[in-house]
């Protein structure tokens, strides 16, 4: 009994480790063909179609299209998580969910390319986003439900890497078959399914069974959880952190194009190389912060120091482009963008993991609610640029960043449980 005791203390370590490892795969590939299909869809596929379809409305009608989705998506989440988090089923509590969203979205995305009115194109679309959203925050999860605080900042790193990845494999292969859209989206849509299929291969959740205090009515759990999240302030400053981050990156980039050709005054050609070569920076550097900065955290069991580290850099950032607004700045403010961009994705999503006000049965849903605040300052940001451009012109867009950046930093400071 003793012999068969102690071999099964060696064995568990390594079996979960080894299941470990399978998540983080599975969640890598999910990851990178997620950002792989929304990078290309949004950068190049969904305007140019819209533009087909309607050429003379183009502006007005994406931005309607986008909006749409995005304000469904950011209620979706949050919802799919604590569905998520409460479902019994023979394949666990997340896998079905992953596998609906991916099929659901799936079919809703590939369609958009072959979609030959705009009124169908607004409508997959719109259900398209918020399925491939509920798909992440319902993975996403998993790095709460299966890796130890003190190892949630190098599987994030990892996973952040995959989305750096991906984000740049769909910039490129949307713009090289960009004349064949029928094609890409049907390609990108397969990639999304495939993931998630390979990672319900890979985890194979057990059959998950209600949880105490589950068996509630859907309603009062959500009055629950909002209830819990007020007892836990530091939740309610990362909210504030991610808001106040994706505003301080996205008033900047979000009319860096027009910075450099109405501001710094490059002619439009030159301006798309330029916009490009930064882009590949940018992203070059956010991919090494993503990794280092996850595993540095860990191994010093600090998070909020790189997370302020990386506020500070986007003011920098933003202070080089005021003072001397030139090609050159602009590279750099894209590097350091990027590496600011890298540490909140590991450091900041491995700190927020540990602030949840229920990391045992309510984890999708509190981090579907940090995935909503992030599409909130996304939305805004144009708009908020829009506006202090109106006011003080280009260069107010970075003052704007910096009291944003400023700000989150001032939010993540007074986190009081994570160091």
């Amino acid at each position: 009994m003793s012999a068969c005791h102690d071999k099964l203390v060696t064995l568990a370590p390594a079996t979960a480790s080894t299941r470990r490892v399978r998540v983080l795969v599975g969640q890598a590939v999910v990851k990178f063909a997620l950002f792989a299909t929304y990078a290309g869809m949004v950068s190049v596929l969904l305007p140019a179609k819209v533009a087909l379809l309607d050429p003379h409305d183009k502006v007005a009608a994406l931005a309607a299209i986008t909006s749409i989705a995005l304000g469904i998506t950011a209620f979706a989440q949050p919802i799919v998580g604590a569905l998520s988090d409460r479902t019994k089923s023979r394949f666990g509590r997340r896998i079905p969910w992953i596998a609906s969203a991916a099929l659901l979205g799936g079919l809703a995305i590939g369609v958009v390319g072959s979609a030959q009115s705009l009124l169908l194109v607004g409508v997959v679309w719109i259900v398209g986003q918020p399925s491939f959203k509920a798909l992440e925050v319902s993975t996403d999860a998993y790095l709460v439900d299966e890796f130890p605080p003190s190892r949630r900042g190098s599987a994030a790193g990892i996973v952040g890497l995959a989305l750096v990845a991906g984000t740049a494999t769909g910039a490129v292969l949307s713009a090289s078959l960009e004349t064949r859209s029928a094609d890409a989206t049907w390609i990108l849509a397969g990639a999304v399914v495939l993931a998630a299929a390979s990672f319900a291969v890979l985890v194979r959740d057990p059959r998950s069974e209600r949880l105490d205090g589950q068996s509630r009515p859907f309603v009062d759990s959500v009055r629950a959880v909002t209830k819990t999240m007020a007892s836990h302030p530091d939740y309610i400053k990362v909210l504030l952190w991610q808001i106040g981050f994706s505003l301080a990156y996205g008033v900047v980039f979000a009319y860096l194009l027009y910075v450099v050709t109405d501001l710094i005054g490059i002619p439009k050609v030159t301006a798309a190389h330029l916009i490009g070569l930064a882009t590949v920076l940018g992203g070059l550097a956010a991919a090494a912060s993503v990794a280092l900065g996850g595993w540095l955290s860990d191994r010093l069991g600090r998070r909020r120091p790189f997370m302020l580290l990386g506020n500070g850099l986007v003011v920098v950032g933003d202070g080089i482009l005021f003072a001397a607004p030139t090609a050159s700045s602009v590279l750099v403010t894209a590097v350091l963008f990027g590496i600011g961009l890298g540490l909140s994705i590991s450091c900041g999503r491995a700190l927020a993991s540990q602030v949840l006000p229920d990391q045992t049965t309510g984890a999708a849903a509190g981090l579907g609610l940090l995935n909503t605040a992030t599409s909130l300052g996304q939305a805004a940001a144009p708009l908020l640029g829009a506006l202090v451009i109106g006011w003080g012109g280009y260069p107010a867009t970075f003052v704007a960043s910096i009291v944003f950046a400023i700000a989150c930093s001032v939010a993540i400071a007074l986190v009081k449980t994570v160091r």
